[in-house]
């Protein structure tokens, strides 16, 4: 720290000192967030902003108002952005306090402006004890969790192709095997502490933010399964200390089992043309006129509907009995058009459930997003009276559930009745069922109505 520094400069390294170390800081200043020295000189080259210079000092500033239209261009570019507001109402004479409020990530942003409606947002993890790997990826958005192992480098990298995640989090002693670079796979890698990412200690992180004593209840453990703890635990750790996230919607974690679903490498993926085309297809890169497989069966009436068909497809399982489930479904909503497209019509009126809820449990949601969970809460009742006369399992599964969660809404409704905190509290813990029944509900419902209609 210089000694020439003022009072404000000395608070903006001391907070600069407190962010990510490739993160580019916006300070809050009046009604302006402003960048300093390298920040400034980077973020004025991807935001076309003017580089000015105050007492020799590059910075670059952009309209508080504004901020966040410009963030979504920095994260587009694969940056990390630690945004630094007032805390504290200014005094004359005084330096006003300020703290990093958020920082925000690739992997990690939860603006639907920067997500795309059908497609996860994974941020994933990657660690290597010689030739065995664990991975791990969780979409801040939507809570989804899911851990597993690899034995070799090849199979691993095939994981991660498949989920494209926006972020890779690796533990700073990484190596990738026989000195190779990163994959060509991802906008932006980042280290974490090495520790973080030990067995012993991701077993403590895993069990204390479940609240669990052990973790045989998702399928873990340390003799059987170390390299796929250590991934889920330093990436919860990640995303908790160093992003500083709420992470109290996450409630459950995956353990993905090889054994399951068939295995589709990148090339695999592509020459099947699954999700995107092969090189020099017509209209690569044109979105969804692409000739892919999914383009060409998705008629999904949700968002969530449509990340688990895209889910689907990248994963397809092996079990005979579930398989034979979905075509009953399938078969049931071909049959019954009437229905099927009333079934539709109310599916429509449900909105990105997961993402909602996301954003309320991490207290970046607001009061849109609070109408809009009352909306399609409001529409359950329909639906379920849609669901009665179908006899396939599976919908008789998540008709169950639809009333299991009407109950916890009303009997949280009894409770809530002592103003708008604890009306929001309810809301809160109805969404937790919420989330779980529309992953049953869009899996059975939409597969019928979507692959029928196409």
């Amino acid at each position: 720290m210089a000694d020439t520094d003022t009072p404000m400069m000395q608070q903006y390294r001391l907070l600069q000192s407190q962010a990510p170390r490739d993160a580019l800081l916006l300070f809050r200043l009046g009604d302006f967030y402003e960048m300093f020295f390298e920040d400034a000189k980077t973020g004025s080259e991807l935001l076309d902003l003017t580089l000015t210079q105050r007492q020799g000092i590059p910075m670059c500033g952009m309209p508080h108002s504004a901020v966040d239209g410009y963030i979504a261009r920095l994260i587009k570019a694969g940056k990390r952005v630690a945004l630094c507001d007032q805390v504290e109402t200014p005094k004359p004479g005084q330096i006003v306090r300020r703290e990093i409020v958020q920082i925000i990530s690739p992997g990690s942003v939860l603006d639907h402006n920067l997500l795309t409606a059908k497609r996860n947002n994974f941020c994933a993890a990657l660690v290597r004890e010689k030739d065995h790997y664990g991975f791990a990826t969780l979409d801040l958005s939507t809570g989804e969790f899911q851990t597993g192992q690899a034995q070799s480098f090849h199979e691993a990298v095939d994981w991660l192709a498949r989920l494209n995640p926006s972020e890779l989090v690796l533990p700073e002693t990484f190596e990738w095997p026989g000195g190779k670079q990163s994959p060509d796979l991802l906008p932006l890698t980042v280290r974490h502490e090495a520790w973080a990412f030990d067995t012993a200690t991701a077993v403590a992180t895993l069990r204390d933010h479940f609240k669990t004593h052990s973790l045989d209840g998702f399928g873990l453990n340390p003799g059987t399964t170390p390299h796929a703890i250590a991934a889920a635990g330093g990436l919860l750790h990640y995303l908790s200390q160093e992003l500083r996230r709420n992470l109290a919607h996450i409630r459950s974690l995956t353990l993905f089992q090889r054994e399951d679903c068939l295995g589709l490498d990148q090339v695999t993926q592509r020459n099947l043309d699954l999700i995107e085309p092969q090189k020099g297809a017509a209209n690569e890169g044109n979105g969804k006129n692409e000739p892919t497989l999914l383009n060409a069966i998705d008629r999904t009436a949700t968002s969530g509907g449509g990340r688990l068909l895209r889910r689907w497809l990248l994963q397809p399982i092996r079990d005979r009995a579930t398989l034979r489930q979905r075509q009953a479904a399938v078969s049931h909503w071909k049959e019954h058009e009437t229905e099927r497209e009333t079934l539709r019509s109310q599916l429509r009126e449900i909105r990105d459930l997961e993402r909602l809820i996301g954003r309320l449990s991490q207290g970046s949601g607001n009061a849109r997003d609070l109408a809009a969970l009352k909306h399609s809460l409001s529409r359950f009742p329909a639906i379920r009276q849609t669901l009665t006369s179908v006899p396939a399992p599976r919908v008789g599964e998540t008709r169950l559930a639809i009333g299991q969660l009407q109950a916890q809404i009303g009997h949280g409704a009894g409770r809530g009745q002592g103003g708008g905190q604890g009306r929001i509290q309810n809301a809160h813990q109805a969404s937790t069922s919420t989330t779980a029944t529309w992953k049953l509900g869009d899996s059975n419902w939409v597969r019928g109505s979507r692959t029928c209609s196409s």
